[in-house]
């Protein structure tokens, strides 16, 4: 008898209910209900897998649709299960005996490492970096704060080597004093020694005149000029000359650097007969001019000499003859040298510019 609620075989699958089982049940015959109960219950621990096909394994669906409208899968076929258990089963001893865990392990240890020693190598070499730039900032010195900018006010500074071609050598240049200086005598000598310097660099071959003025560039007298150096000329000398005369620098060959005086006078006898009794004094006269090594405190003596037929008077104030008192009066004027070749030197400027008269008859040294 067949039950009522048993599906078609083309079904692939059956609904269950309470009542169907019932019925199917009553309708067996005795002996397959003897025979369940003599056949041995299977152990939980093997179940009995399901005969029928998993309808979500299968992959091709039926060409039937049920009545929601929705296509029905049909079974998959033996050999195809086979095929996926067979894949599978050869694919798990793979999966076990496969060493790429180990090898993927050695990877990231060997990438682990690598990344390590680079970020190592980076930090010594930032660490030397840094270290190399404090070093050196150590040794530079730090830099000075802005501070408003002042103009700069030049000072005054000695050239020890000035520049030559200082003066002129054509016409006279000025030596200006300040009358008025408690130090007067120091800006005299002074200047006498730049002098000194400078025509030593220009090298001159005549004598180079300079006119002594004051602040304002005018002219000072012999008298004024005297008082201000501190010359040890007596009254009897200062009163017969006169107001006018000139300072010459001269570049001697066999000594260097001299000065001399082209000093006007009034009256050639008296300043003459004078000279003869205050000669010796002339030395400590004339000490601006001369080298202190070569004043003499003891009276000297003076001796007679010609140049070109002109009577004049000389001392040797060194045994080197390198400083000399020598003068000569002509024409009206007192011409002195700290050297021969000096006096010698502004006697033929002299010659030259202007018409020398013969010395009186009665005029000797």
């Amino acid at each position: 008898m067949e039950n009522k609620n048993q599906k078609n075989p083309t079904t692939p699958f059956e609904v269950h209910t309470l009542q169907s089982d019932n019925a199917a049940r009553k309708s067996q015959p005795q002996q397959n209900a003897q025979a369940s109960h003599d056949t041995p219950l299977p152990t939980p621990s093997s179940p009995k897998k399901s005969s029928e096909p998993n309808p979500f394994l299968s992959d091709t669906p039926s060409a039937e649709t049920d009545g929601i409208g929705k296509n029905t899968f049909a079974p998959t076929s033996s050999s195809e299960q086979e095929k996926i258990n067979y894949a599978i089963s050869d694919i798990s001893p793979e999966l076990q005996d496969a060493p790429q865990p180990i090898e993927q392990k050695k990877s990231s240890w060997k990438k682990i490492l690598l990344i390590t020693a680079g970020i190592l190598l980076i930090l010594f070499v930032a660490g030397g970096a840094y270290y190399y730039i404090s070093t050196q900032k150590q040794e530079t010195p730090p830099p000075t704060p802005d501070t408003p900018h002042e103009p700069e006010i030049p000072t005054l500074q000695e050239d020890p080597t000035p520049e030559p071609s200082t003066y002129s050598l054509s016409i006279p240049n000025y030596f200006t004093i300040d009358l008025a200086s408690p130090s007067v005598a120091t800006e005299i000598t002074t200047q006498l020694s730049t002098i000194r310097t400078q025509l030593s660099q220009q090298s001159p071959t005549d004598p180079v005149i300079f006119i002594v003025t004051d602040s304002t560039t005018t002219p000072i007298s012999f008298h004024q000029f005297a008082l201000a150096a501190k010359l040890g000329l007596t009254e009897d000398i200062l009163s017969v000359l006169d107001k006018n005369f000139e300072l010459y620098a001269y570049n001697d060959p066999e000594t260097g650097i001299r000065f001399g005086l082209v000093v006007d006078i009034k009256d050639p006898l008296v300043l003459q007969s004078t000279l003869v009794t205050q000669e010796h004094l002339l030395s400590q006269a004339l000490a601006p001019f001369l080298s202190s090594e070569v004043i003499s405190t003891h009276p000297i003596v003076f001796q007679d000499n010609t140049y070109y037929n002109k009577p004049l008077r000389y001392t040797n104030l060194n045994e080197e003859e390198t400083y000399s008192i020598d003068y000569a009066i002509l024409n009206k004027q007192w011409l002195i040298g700290t050297s021969k070749n000096t006096l010698r030197a502004i006697f033929d400027m002299l010659h030259e510019k202007t018409s020398y008269q013969e010395p009186l008859p009665e005029f000797s040294y």
